[in-house]
């Protein structure tokens, strides 16, 4: 058993990493200099004309670093804990939006940087992803043959094998299942348990685990080991995020503050809400103005879509959209589209698809009944239905519905609406201005990932895995031990 902390697991690698970003960016603006000077000149420079290229421009080249900083550390493209083509994605995306920051910049100053132009962004743009392409799949050969990370799942049978189907899916490089142990009907855990716990990296906790066990296994891999918990929390497990410590006579105790937003984070969220919306409102005119055209084009039926939904303090309000269905009976409308749904339009696909369907609830948050970061609005009848399992599910209406949402950056289309709760929670929680702008940025690239836009065409779980081969296990104690994937 190890005795000192996982250096692959933790922030050093990840700030190395950072490190090692914003260098390849100062980089790749000399680069840029050289094969530009090739393109006209038909001859390299040296280092020093390299230097005197940007002669007068350094302002602009510090803002640049700090502009890219700020979006590598937003869509973080790190290939320590996900997939190289994810986390060149992640490079792509942080780099338009850092050069089309810095044209705006350049607009406002009537200045000149890289390559001498505006017009000249598209050829920057693909210069430096080229060499974050290159630099990116040489660090993924390194990380990923020192980073394989075995763990062990522990839980109730069920949300065991729930969160192994979820860890099969993930597309992370770095997570590959040794042990599924169940809690048996007792609510007793194998002996073996910490033998398992010896052989991995890292334990996963499910939500249903008994109190006993969960302590019991946490003081051990906490206290006795280097190893890290990964824990599906429950509601008030969310609710001690945050916490202030404070005591009684000589008695530690925690302090939670109410989950709900105070009368100054409110006032600041509605005034960013107006202006947004109305800079929205403006900006988006025209597209909207598309967008209806073509929905009335295509069947001649409505280009909004209106449906009661629940907005703060559980209050009735209705949402728009843009139709992207076929014109129903209310009782079709309230059943939730799947992926390949016969009742969505030509044009319904593609609006989905490009998330611009729900550019009309700009007005729902100029009038003040949603606003731009919070819980999605939900049809009552499925607010209604997952109460009935979930009565934590109305604290998501302790703030108002949001049009993007912690919950829709991280999660799926298809994602269940109990695990979009935590989600919800967490986000109430942990509320703060900058929260919202870093949950706004990053719904820019749930956009453009089309995955979870419009969910999963296939969802395999663990236990179809197993049936079919691909997954090979032996029994344990209460539970399975994977032999091959």
């Amino acid at each position: 058993m190890k005795k000192y902390r996982d250096l692959w697991n933790g922030s050093l690698i990840r700030a190395i990493e950072l490190l090692l970003d914003m260098i390849v960016i100062f980089f790749s603006f000399f680069v840029i200099a050289e094969v530009n000077h090739i393109i006209e000149e038909g001859a390299f420079i040296g280092p020093i004309e390299l230097v005197a290229f940007y002669d007068g421009n350094w302002v602009y080249v510090l803002i640049y670093a700090l502009v890219s900083l700020i979006f590598f550390v937003v869509y973080r493209p790190t290939i320590t804990t996900q997939q190289y083509s994810k986390a060149i994605g992640s490079v792509a995306l942080s780099i338009l939006l850092t050069n089309l920051t810095l044209v705006v910049l350049s607009f406002m100053e009537k200045g000149e940087f890289l390559l001498g132009g505006k017009e000249n962004i598209l050829f920057v743009f693909l210069i430096q992803l080229l060499i974050f392409i290159v630099y990116k799949y040489i660090t993924f050969i390194i990380v990923s043959k020192h980073n394989r990370r075995e763990v062990v799942i522990v839980g109730p049978k069920q949300e065991a094998l729930d969160l192994a189907s979820a860890l099969l899916r993930d597309t992370g490089i770095n997570k590959k299942i040794k042990y599924v142990v169940f809690e048996d009907e007792h609510k007793r855990v194998p002996n073996a348990l910490f033998n398992y716990i010896n052989e991995v990296n890292d334990v996963y906790l499910t939500a249903g685990l008994k109190e006993q066990n969960k302590n019991k296994i946490m003081n051990y891999v906490l206290l006795d080991t280097y190893k890290e918990i990964y824990m599906v929390p429950k509601t008030y497990e969310i609710g001690l995020l945050k916490s202030i410590q404070t005591q009684v006579d000589d008695t530690l105790v925690f302090r939670m503050k109410s989950m709900h937003l105070s009368f100054e984070q409110r006032f600041m969220k509605r005034a960013f809400d107006i202006l947004v919306s109305t800079i929205g409102l403006i900006i988006a005119f025209i597209p909207m103005l598309i967008i209806a055209l073509a929905i009335k084009l295509e069947d001649g039926g409505p280009v909004f879509y209106k449906q009661e939904r629940m907005k703060r303090n559980n209050k009735i309000f209705k949402v728009l959209k843009f139709r992207s269905m076929k014109v129903h009976n209310e009782d079709e409308n309230e059943k939730i589209a799947s992926v390949n749904d016969n009742r969505i339009t030509k044009v319904g696909k593609v609006i989905r698809m490009l998330r611009v369907d729900e550019l009309p609830q700009l007005l729902n948050i100029f009038k003040g009944e949603m606003s731009l970061v919070g819980p999605r609005p939900l049809m009552l009848a499925v607010i209604e239905q997952t109460l009935k399992d979930h009565p934590e599910f109305r604290y998501r209406s302790n703030v108002k519905p949001g049009l993007t949402g912690l919950a829709q950056i991280s999660s799926r289309y298809d994602t269940k609406d109990n695990e979009k709760l935590r989600y919800d929670l967490y986000y109430i929680r942990n509320y703060s201005f900058w929260y919202d702008l870093k949950i706004l940025l990053l719904t820019v690239k749930t956009v453009l990932t089309k995955e979870q836009s419009v969910g999963r065409e296939f969802n395999e779980t663990f236990e179809d895995k197993v049936s079919n081969g691909s997954i090979v296990t032996e029994a344990i104690p209460s539970g399975y031990k994977i032999i091959s994937k």
